[in-house]
């Protein structure tokens, strides 16, 4: 038969759970076995009658079956009841009685039973274990009063349904016999189920060998106290009992005290039915025997649980107290919030959480200090929390940010949550809160809207290098027209020279600006690395300051390197601005280069670096840039290179230059070292392979280069900016080519749809305040689709959004452009072949 099992905290599964039975099967053997139990127990009852008169002493399948509906799934319990009413049918007709008679008697047992289990239910709750004041309660009440009432109809089943002389006798042997049964049974059922079912603490055999002999100790004394025939006046009265049984209700508990109140009642059972001169005397016309006997077994029982009983119920209060302790303890020590209890009148802290010691960086016995949890918090953030615990006060719950001043300098960022406790009268008068270190968000917070600041700045940048492109184009075309008037004196000519590498040098800033905002890719060329320290150390000199003196120490030969001169630039800045920030007193910042043939030589070299193979070139480039200030601690030095790391205060660092600065050298195929030591300084070395020098252009290619591309075909200039769009003009004009200008896409889009109108190339700027670029050039290709494109942008170098359909087919020529430049660029979109 699969029982159901009942879930319980700390229960262990099942080691195996054998196959199901069908209802029907199992509705039969639950009848089976009813019915041969209560026919044995009603068996065993009559053998217990008081011989003299017939009359059962103690009628065991009433608590039988009482227990059983308690205990056993609500399926089962009809089948349960027929069962018990069989077997009691079969008993009564195997000691004499009729079958109406059995059939009677056992129908007034069976509303008897289902009566008092749901007595006993309904006070104490059914199911197993027997530890509680209420199911104590109501077993009593269901073997006192439920019986007495059914032992009514009970005595005229037994008197053959009339009321004679006798009556009241048949319903007192009734009422003691089936309620001893009930008062005696249901608690040693229900309490060993309890056991078995580890609803009960499961005695250890040392336990139950001490207590099964101090129960048969306890049977020797009844045995001995009840002995049929003794003399009153020199024995012992069965009352002398009580103290052992109470002792057994408070030393071994329900179990303890059921199974020896039951033991006690057997031997009494027993000895009224071998003699009639128990308890003073035969049956007679009062019943002084049974009513005596039922007394002295009922205070024997109820004496023996009661302590019991209330020590268990202590034991189950104090458990559950203990395991909420533990669970509390449980969530306070590990929820990564400190956790406190606070007084509302005195405001005191009166329960901190171990995570408070972490956060406040003071022991946990400081917590309950008045006053020290709020002295620690930043001053300026201590009206604010008084305001919150006065709003706590008043029943209300807060939230709040503030920050607290450990002992050691530091600072943490807390979060703050408190809600308002009430009494049983409604009142407020504890707060209990949680307090959570945020100070790791704050930061990150912190650093990225540090970092959308420098993005809004590198927008600012690239718009503005942008629009200076547009004014260098200018200057570039103007410079070429007059470099090819002949009318210049050489006075005149020199200041147009000076005024071309004015032009350059405003090229390279916007350059500068371009990498900054991330709108110039990366374009790797062959340079000399002296030539890009020097240039970038007229910058450096203003940028570090003048309490910083500068040291520029330059490789005596040239330094082929092969990267992103832009970007190297910006490395050797991000490189110097850190060693500045390293000496906030002054001191002297180094720049120098150099070569080595091997890495491992190098001062703060790593092992993936000591172990790089050389070069192509066969040897490294060094820059290397070093300051004299505080250097880096060695728990900070290995996450240097990470992205948004820094030790910069809030609002002066991303943590972006580091990280740039590596990818920089990563890119160019070398590497990043650091060597530093506390109060002496650091040194950053990039190491760049030596790369091989570019072939020199013989004189036919300078003459090549020199030639200004040609052509006749004719060419639409799409610009916004008067001064771009007439200079481009008057280069493509001079060049031969015929020039058709437009000052937006829609002025564009009217020449073009002209049918009479010849464009073979349309020049199209990327950003135009109607239309833009890109769009025009869907739309003209969709008129002309063999007309030829190229674009221009003063994002240089960078494919715009928007145009990322069209990568690969059209052509970009950047701003600023030379006349040079466009004249090629021209020239090449128009004999390409792909119609870009």
């Amino acid at each position: 038969m699969k029982v159901p099992a009942v879930a319980r905290l700390g229960d262990a599964p099942p080691l195996a759970s054998p196959a199901p039975m069908s209802v029907a099967a199992r509705v039969a053997f639950v009848v089976f076995t009813a019915a041969l139990f209560g026919f044995l127990a009603a068996d065993t009852g009559y053998l217990l009658a008081l011989r003299p008169a017939g009359v059962v002493f103690l009628w065991p399948p009433a608590g039988l079956v009482v227990a059983a509906l308690l205990l056993v799934p609500a399926r089962d319990r009809a089948a349960v009841l027929v069962g018990a009413f069989a077997g009691n049918i079969a008993a009564d007709a195997s000691h004499g009685a009729g079958i109406g008679l059995a059939v009677a008697g056992s129908a007034v047992n069976a509303v008897e039973q289902v009566l008092a289990a749901l007595v006993v239910a309904r006070v104490g709750g059914a199911g197993a274990g027997f530890h509680t004041l209420r199911k104590l309660g109501g077993v009593i009440l269901a073997a006192v009063g439920v019986t007495a009432l059914t032992a009514l109809a009970g005595a005229m089943v037994v008197g053959h349904y009339s009321v004679h002389a006798r009556y009241w006798v048949a319903w007192l042997g009734w009422w003691t016999g089936d309620g001893l049964g009930i008062l005696v049974l249901v608690p040693l059922v229900t309490a060993w189920a309890g056991v078995a079912r580890g609803e009960l603490t499961r005695p250890a055999p040392r336990w139950v060998s001490e207590a099964v002999a101090f129960i048969v100790t306890i049977v020797a004394a009844a045995v001995v106290l009840l002995a049929g025939g003794a003399d009153p006046a020199v024995t012992l009265s069965p009352y002398s009992l009580l103290p052992l049984l109470i002792l057994a209700g408070i030393r071994y508990g329900p179990v303890g005290s059921a199974t020896a109140s039951f033991a006690v009642t057997v031997v009494t059972a027993i000895e009224a039915s071998r003699s009639v001169t128990l308890f003073g005397g035969g049956i007679g016309a009062g019943s002084h025997q049974l009513l005596t006997a039922y007394t002295f077994l009922g205070l024997v029982t109820i004496s023996a649980l009661l302590p019991a009983v209330v020590l268990a119920e202590r034991e189950r209060a104090e458990r559950r107290s203990r395991e909420n302790e533990e669970l509390f303890r449980q969530i306070a020590d590990n929820v990564n919030e400190a956790f406190f209890v606070a007084d509302v009148a005195t405001r005191r802290t009166l329960y901190v959480s171990a995570r408070w010691a972490e956060i406040w960086g003071r022991p946990v016995d400081d917590g309950d200090v008045p006053g020290s949890w709020l002295n620690a918090v930043h001053p300026a953030d201590q009206p604010s929390l008084i305001a919150n615990m006065d709003a706590n006060a008043r029943g209300e719950a807060t939230e709040s940010h503030f920050r607290v001043r450990r002992p050691d300098g530091s600072e943490r960022w807390v979060h703050g949550r408190s809600f308002p406790v009430r009494n049983r009268a409604g009142a407020v008068y504890r707060v209990v809160g949680l307090a959570a270190d945020v100070t790791a968000m704050r930061e990150y917070e912190q650093r990225s809207l540090q970092a959308q600041r420098v993005e809004a700045v590198g927008l600012l940048a690239g718009g503005v290098a942008h629009d200076f492109n547009n004014l260098l184009t200018v200057v570039f075309g103007e410079v070429d027209q007059l470099r090819r008037s002949g009318s210049l004196s050489d006075a005149d000519r020199g200041s147009l020279e000076e005024l071309a590498r004015a032009a350059d040098s405003a090229a390279a800033l916007t350059r500068q600006l371009l990498a900054f905002s991330r709108r110039q890719p990366a374009q790797a060329s062959v340079f000399d690395l002296n030539d890009a320290v020097t240039d970038t150390a007229r910058m450096l000199r203003r940028l570090i300051g003048e309490h910083i003196r500068l040291v520029v120490t330059a490789a005596p030969t040239r330094l082929a390197v092969c990267a992103d001169r832009g970007q190297v630039e910006q490395l050797l800045t991000n490189l110097a601005v850190n060693g500045r920030d390293a000496m906030p007193g002054g001191g002297a910042l180094t720049v120098e280069t150099a070569t080595v043939s091997s890495l491992a030589a190098v001062p703060g070299a790593d092992v993936a670096a000591a172990a790089a193979a050389p070069p192509p070139g066969g040897c490294w480039a060094i820059l290397a840039v070093r300051d004299v200030g505080t250097g880096i601690a060695p728990e900070v030095l290995p996450r240097i290179f990470e992205p948004f790391f820094t030790t910069k205060d809030v609002g002066r660092g991303t943590g972006l230059g580091l990280a740039t600065c590596q990818t920089i050298v990563a890119r160019a195929g070398g590497h990043l070292l650091v060597e530093t030591e506390i109060g002496h300084g650091t040194t950053f070395r990039a190491c760049f392979p030596v790369a091989a020098e570019p072939e020199a252009a013989t004189t036919d290619d300078l003459a090549r280069a020199d030639a200004v591309p040609r052509g006749t075909e004719t060419v639409m200039i799409v610009e916004d900016q008067t001064g771009v769009r007439k200079a481009a003009a008057r280069v493509l004009r001079s060049a031969g080519y015929q020039v058709v200008e437009a000052r937006d896409g829609d002025d564009a889009l009217r020449r073009i749809s002209d049918p009479g109108a010849r464009v073979d190339l349309l020049l199209t700027d990327v950003v135009l305040p109607t239309i833009s670029g890109p769009e025009l050039a869907d739309l003209v290709r969709a008129m002309r689709p063999t007309m030829k494109m190229l674009f221009t942008s003063g994002y240089t170098g960078e494919w715009p959004v928007g145009i990322d359909h069209v990568e690969g087919t059209a052509r970009l020529v950047p701003k600023p452009f030379t006349p040079d430049d466009l004249t090629r660029s021209v020239r090449e979109a128009l004999d390409a072949r792909d119609g870009g």
